[in-house]
């Protein structure tokens, strides 16, 4: 036999090793395509399955189609109802947490019943908000409250020779204004429950200076308490408890805690009392 030389000897194994790694690749690649076979079938029955369950889904829900693909042009029905305070500073204030507003403490109370939202605009009048009425009617359209309540007067009975003569209102004006709010409400959303508040009192000495008198700002609130007993409305006199107890007030005008927490109460009790369909304590969770 022909002793092979040291080159053709390596020259014949490097042969042989490459003839067993391709021989390995092929063994080797064997598992992973039939692996890859095996994920593309899960992932057809996968896509299948899915296609079948949406398939067999119901349609979104009219007013959810809406929201996400059109403008809603009518109002939601079955919604958490919707309580909204509407006043001047003393309302704004009654959203204050370490005051205990109003506002707060009624959130607090309707917690998972109804949503209580704020509506204070300190520094206004029955005249100024005549005018932003409008734009508030629009922007609940879509949801309309189930309560609302309006707390005005103090403010529109400033003294014409006080600090802040800028917002008198005349009281005939007052009285018409508080009868077109109540009447465009009313044509905007029929079933809206109303409730007036009162105007409070003031206390004159106070070094903070009010610019109003008890004996001006009485006349706004029998004008109030007059409107309401005409159009049937529940009113909440907070003026009596106000001015037998001046320490209700932080500075003469403001509600303090106390004075938060009385008309927080007068307010429910006023509730249960004439729409009791809204009782706290009767109804039903929202969610």
């Amino acid at each position: 036999m022909k002793d092979l030389s040291e080159r053709e000897l390596l020259q014949d194994t490097g042969d042989a090793a490459d003839d067993h790694v391709k021989a390995g690749a092929q063994y080797t690649s064997q598992p992973i395509v039939r692996v890859a076979c095996l994920f593309g079938l899960l992932l057809l029955v996968s896509l299948a399955a899915m296609y079948a369950v949406l398939g067999d889904c119901e349609p979104l829900s009219e007013p959810l189609n809406k929201t996400l693909n059109e403008p809603l042009n009518e109002p939601l029905n079955d919604t958490t109802p919707l309580f909204i305070t509407l006043g001047d500073s003393i309302t704004q204030i009654g959203a204050h947490p370490r005051l205990m507003g109003y506002q707060v403490m009624l959130t607090n109370t309707y917690v998972r019943k109804a949503d209580v939202v704020n509506r204070g605009a300190a520094g206004t009048t029955t005249k100024w908000w005549l005018v932003k009425l409008p734009s508030l009617l629009r922007d609940w359209k879509l949801k309309p409250p189930t309560l609302l309540s309006i707390f005005l007067g103090v403010n529109d009975a400033s003294l014409i020779n006080g600090v802040d003569r800028g917002l008198h209102v005349p009281l005939d004006e007052f009285t018409a204004n508080l009868y077109t709010m109540i009447a465009s409400i009313n044509e905007a959303f029929p079933k809206c429950k109303i409730l007036l508040i009162a105007a409070s009192a003031v206390d004159e000495t106070s070094s903070w200076r009010t610019g109003r008198s008890n004996a001006e700002v009485s006349k706004y609130t029998n004008a109030t308490i007059n409107v309401a007993r005409h159009l049937q409305l529940p009113v909440i006199d907070l003026f009596t408890p106000t001015f037998n107890d001046l320490s209700l007030f932080y500075d003469g005008l403001h509600l303090n805690s106390r004075g938060n927490i009385i008309l927080h109460d007068l307010f429910v009790d006023t509730v249960r009392q004439s729409y009791p369909d809204l009782d706290p304590e009767t109804l039903p969770a929202a969610y």
